[in-house]
This record gives C-alpha cells, sequence and structure tokens, in this order.
C-alpha cells in the first residue's frame, strides 16, 4: 500500500469516526467495516421507521464490488460516497456507478493535513506526568493545604490512587 492511500484511508477512518460522533448527539450513529468499506448508520432502533439514511464510504473498490456489499447488508435508505485521488481521473467511476442505477448528487473535496505539521499550541497550564510515590506524596499534601480547593476530595483520592500507579514513562501516543 502506497503512503498517500494509506494516508486516504487514515483521513477517510478519521472523517467516519467525527462524522458518526457528530450524528450520535440524538440517536447512537455507528461507524464500522464492512469489508473494504466503511457504514455510518443508526444503532439497532425498535421501530424501522426512525431509521436516518446511512452512508457506505468507498474507497479503492470496483463499482460493481462495492454495490454487491452495499445490497447484501444496506437497510432500505442509504448514500454511497466514493473517495477518489486527487491523481485518478472520475469520470469512469462515474460512469460504473451511473449504469448500476445510481445518481450523482454532489462532488465534495475530501483535504488530507497531517497533523505532525501543525505547530503545538503555547501550554496554559503546566501538566506534569506523576512518576514517583515520593511526587505524588508531595502532591497529595499540597492538596491537604488547601492549593487544590476546586477538585472535591473523592476526585483527589482517585487521582492519589491513579498517580501513585503511574510509574510507566509516557509514550507520546494520543489515543481518542
Amino acid at each position: 500500500m502506497t503512503t498517500a492511500k494509506r494516508d486516504i484511508e487514515a483521513a477517510i477512518e478519521v472523517f467516519v469516526h467525527g462524522f458518526s460522533t457528530d450524528k450520535s448527539r440524538s440517536f447512537p450513529y455507528e461507524a464500522s467495516r464492512v469489508g473494504p468499506l466503511w457504514l455510518m448508520r443508526d444503532a439497532e432502533r425498535k421501530n424501522a421507521r426512525d431509521y436516518r439514511g446511512e452512508e457506505w464510504i468507498v474507497h479503492d473498490v470496483a463499482a460493481e464490488e462495492a454495490d454487491a456489499i452495499v445490497r447484501q447488508h444496506a437497510r432500505p435508505s442509504f448514500a454511497v460516497s466514493v473517495v477518489i485521488a486527487n491523481d485518478g481521473p472520475d469520470e469512469p467511476t462515474r460512469t460504473a456507478y451511473k449504469a448500476l442505477g445510481y445518481r450523482l448528487l454532489r462532488t465534495e473535496g475530501f483535504f488530507v493535513q497531517s497533523l505532525r505539521q501543525i505547530p503545538d499550541p503555547p501550554a496554559i497550564v503546566s501538566i506534569e506526568r506523576v512518576r514517583t510515590a515520593e511526587r505524588a506524596a508531595q502532591l497529595e499534601r499540597s492538596y491537604a493545604g488547601g492549593h487544590f480547593q476546586t477538585i472535591n476530595s473523592a476526585t483527589m483520592r482517585r487521582f492519589a490512587s491513579m498517580w501513585r500507579s503511574m510509574a510507566t514513562p509516557s509514550s507520546g501516543v494520543c489515543a481518542a
């Protein structure tokens, strides 16, 4: 798999999860893989009439193969979104989907931006990872002295317990 294809696949995954999270405000909207395609749709509902339309995301899959997968798994109301790389021609894809009975509603740009290229903003607060029991004890004493007045005691006990248990170096990986 080329770097460009990996970048597009990663961008699609981020988009799918972000879009589904946003649509989940009113009812859970799930993102999942069905073979090589991404599916975004409502979680199971009691009444089938309440389902919102679902969306299938296709990238680098033949129209016939994508259509077969969608028709096998889709609920009655669905849309297929095809992601095409900038250097790829779109006319063959349009023609293939039109031959299968699909109609083009709109085209949109899909931009990929590496987060490594975005500089970190200046820190508003100082964050320190507690690596030793001694430092955890210092922070507990600070709490007892009233320095953490905005945090209730139950939360502080949880933090103190976490501080004692954290003794591994940070991996530098952020997961959402």
